[in-house]
């Protein structure tokens, strides 16, 4: 007989040994932990276990011997006795011992103990590998980004203050905490019972961490394994290191309830990242897990609802806590119906991806933050301000201008550096030669007798697109009505009355047929550059600008359909006729671009719109109470962008909570369908679901019309992305009130899942 396996577990792939090798399995070197310890110490002045003083060998012994006897060693003395061995860890340690035989080492780490911040740098230099020249073997892993800068820990225990204050005197797991830098900072705030430390690359780190385990009164207990293989995990929660934690049988109540005396850190940052199998990182893989045992209440979580504050690579924030709605997945809402709450406390502020919103929307949702920051008290220091936070500073919600509403792309802060090195005449135009100068001197002949200038005028392009449309029209529907008429003989009287030209000035001012190549060969190189940028902030602003204008067009109808429903009768019928009509001519107007990226910057402008104006906003970012404090790369080991972020887990909804896993089941195959193409329309997407699912879902689900909730009667422009969590909630209680929904097995067929139980269910048992 076999189980049907829950898909949101797949605890499969948690227990399977590929991945417990790869992500979490401690690394094996030609000389144990405990000899590299004791050289370490010996050069270091760091006090030894006396036990370990005279553990010079009379024979030779195997690694594995040796390593066993000596793990089995530091098990007892850090957790107060005997920890059982586990089969599965020999196994996995000779396995990758096996695959990995290093090379011989002429030195580990610097023999100078570390002080200060430059000193802790320069061991975790030599212990990463080193100098090649000097024929360094690395110690540790030398992907893992480090925290080294106290400062930076001691800012944000500063911000975090007021929610940290509930779990002092609390226990503390502490997962791949490396040279205890961060650990250390939260523990003399918090002063914990207990503080349980698993770092896997115990050779280099112990001799950092082994301060903190020989003072005086210290609770600190480490066990030299990696956290993020669930196995060794169980460890740290046995009853000897947490013995004032108490599992909570399933039903009960405080199950769902948030537990403040245990408090969980991680440090997940890896740079360059670390793919594996479907997950993009192994950081992502983790934080997955993490998240599926909060809604399954395992690992920690058995003892309640566990906050968690986990340290990850920059880049990999947007995966549960995007700033744009088009990076809005799968991974993003199951994270939203897990926590409560998702901070984003410390990073580089910056967005990250390719998907950029527009910058007015950020300026408001920046401003809309200060504001809650000023009635909390909470301040920012200067050097801890993003330049978002800067800018919202300097501005008011009157003060957002329309070149704000731009997209900023990276390029345009090199233009405007460019421009003020040029207006401050930095560089020249032209190259100092003589070839150069009497390009100069034609240039600047050329610029008195202009006469014909370069650029088409907006009414110009306005008046060419619907002329070029009319002669489209007058081909495929001349019995018709040209919608355009109106507007383009307008144009045409315009321009026979010289209101407007078909040219306006470039910046240079040259006439539209001059040839400047001849003169381009003899520029800067600095003002090469210029001119290219100035050309594509051109092209780019003129698309961002049609872009806008049809956003600003088709917001208008959403608010015609908000009116609509607060009117009856003949009123009613008027504005319905209106908005169909606007409606029409808006999808005219969207198929005359032929671009297929301007056409998706439109509906990236509408849909971030939409979800920012929301009350709550969709996006966990814009409901943030304070901005995050910005870091520096030089506050890393290796330099790299990394950030902090706070998970504070709830009570998933009560029709999940219903016979789980098997309804979250349900939940997960509606996301999972809907947001594997984020752009399909509300249409397409439930009627992917299932023959029959989109007439019943509509039905039964109100708010998806609902344009108050942020729905859209209109389903085939409604995009999935922009669904809200009551809209899921809805969905899939809907669901499970459908006569003719597909059974649980078919459902997990569709996801994938090959294993089905005939015993447990009659084959069409609806779930």
């Amino acid at each position: 007989m076999f189980r049907v396996p829950s898909f949101t577990g797949r605890l499969a792939l948690l227990r399977s040994p590929a991945t417990l090798h790869y992500i979490g399995t401690p690394r094996s070197f030609k000389e144990d932990w405990k000899t590299l310890h004791t050289k370490d110490s010996e050069a270091a002045g760091i006090a030894r276990n006396p036990n370990s003083a005279q553990s010079k060998p009379t024979q030779k012994r195997t690694r594995t011997s040796t390593r066993r006897k000596s793990q089995a060693t530091l098990n007892e003395k850090n957790t107060g006795g005997p920890v059982e061995e586990d089969g599965d860890q020999i196994g996995l340690e000779e396995d990758a011992r096996k695959r990995n035989k290093p090379k011989k080492r002429k030195d580990v780490t610097s023999s100078a103990p570390v002080q200060g911040k430059d000193g802790l740098i320069q061991y975790l230099f030599e212990g990463y590998g080193g100098s090649h020249k000097k024929g360094r073997t690395k110690v540790g892993d030398s992907r893992r980004v480090q925290i080294v800068s106290k400062e930076l820990c001691d800012d944000i225990i500063e911000r975090m203050k007021p929610s940290l204050e509930k779990h002092v005197g609390c226990d503390i797991i502490d997962l791949n905490p490396g040279p205890g830098i961060w650990s250390s900072a939260i523990h003399d705030f918090l002063k914990p019972r207990t503080h349980v430390l698993m770092e896997p690359d115990d050779a280099l780190y112990r001799p950092l961490l082994q301060p903190l385990l020989d003072a005086e009164g210290s609770t600190y207990k480490l066990i030299p394994k990696s956290g993020v293989v669930w196995a060794f995990l169980q460890q740290a929660l046995s009853p000897e290191l947490l013995p004032h934690q108490k599992v909570r049988e399933p039903g009960d109540p405080r199950l769902e309830e948030q537990n403040d005396t245990l408090l969980v850190l991680a440090n997940l940052g890896y740079y360059p990242k670390k793919p594996y199998r479907g997950f993009s990182s192994i950081s992502s893989l983790v934080i997955y897990q993490l998240l599926s045992a909060a809604r399954s209440h395992s690992l920690f979580h058995k003892y309640g609802l566990i906050r968690m504050l986990i340290w990850v690579e920059d880049e990999e924030k947007k995966m549960v806590l995007p700033r744009s709605i088009v990076n809005r997945r799968k991974s993003s809402v199951e994270a939203e119906v897990t926590c409560g709450d998702i901070f984003e406390v410390a990073s580089s502020t910056d967005a990250v991806g390719v998907s950029l919103r527009d910058h007015n929307l950020d300026l408001e949702s920046s401003m809309a933050v200060l504001k809650r920051m000023d009635e909390a008290g909470i301040k920012t220091p200067k050097n801890r301000q993003g330049a978002l936070e800067m800018e919202a500073t300097k501005s008011s919600s009157r003060d957002i201008s329309a070149e704000s509403q731009i997209v900023k792309r990276e390029f345009y802060k090199e233009l405007e550096d460019l421009e003020r090195r040029f207006d401050a005449e930095e560089f020249s135009m032209f190259q100092d030669s003589p070839e150069g100068r009497q390009a100069l001197e034609t240039f600047q002949s050329l610029q008195t007798s202009a006469r014909s200038p370069k650029l088409q005028t907006p009414e110009w392009t306005r008046m060419a697109l619907l002329t070029k449309a009319e002669t489209r029209w007058k081909k495929e529907a001349p019995k018709s009505t040209f919608k355009h008429e109106d507007e383009l003989r307008e144009l045409r009287e315009r321009f026979a009355a010289g209101e407007f030209q078909q040219y306006q000035l470039s910046e240079d001012g040259l006439p539209k047929r001059v040839n400047k190549t001849s003169m381009a060969k003899y520029y800067t190189p600095e003002y090469k550059r210029l001119e290219y940028l100035r050309t594509r902030s051109r092209m780019e602003n003129k698309r961002v600008a049609r872009a806008m204008a049809l956003s600003d067009e088709y917001d208008e109808i959403l608010t015609m359909q908000k009116e609509i429903l607060s009117k009856d009768g003949s009123e009613a019928d008027s504005l319905r006729q209106e908005i169909d009509r606007r409606t029409e001519e808006w999808k005219e107007e969207m198929q005359l671009m032929n671009n297929e990226d301007d056409r998706a910057l439109v509906y990236n402008m509408l849909d971030n719109r939409s979800a920012f104006h929301r009350d709550p906003p969709v996006l966990y970012w814009d409901r943030r109470k304070a901005e995050p404090l910005k870091t520096d790369p030089q506050e890393f080991f290796p330099k790299a962008e990394m950030a902090l972020l706070d998970f504070q887990p709830q009570p998933l909804w009560p029709v999940l909570r219903e016979n789980f896993p098997a309804n979250y089941d349900v939940f997960e195959y509606i996301v999972s369908n809907l947001l594997m193409i984020p752009t399909q329309s509300i249409r397409q997407g439930l009627s992917s679901l299932a023959p029959g699912a989109f007439e019943w879902l509509v039905q039964e689900c109100p708010s998806i019309s609902d344009p108050n909730k942020g729905g859209n009667p209109d389903h085939d422009f409604m995009r999935v992305r922009t669904l809200t969590l009551e809209m899921y909630k809805e969905m899939t209680e809907a669901w499970l009130r459908w006569p003719f929904r597909p059974s649980r097995y078919d459902l997990l067929s569709l996801m994938g899942s090959e294993v089905h139980d005939p015993d447990a269910a009659e084959v069409g048992e609806r779930v």
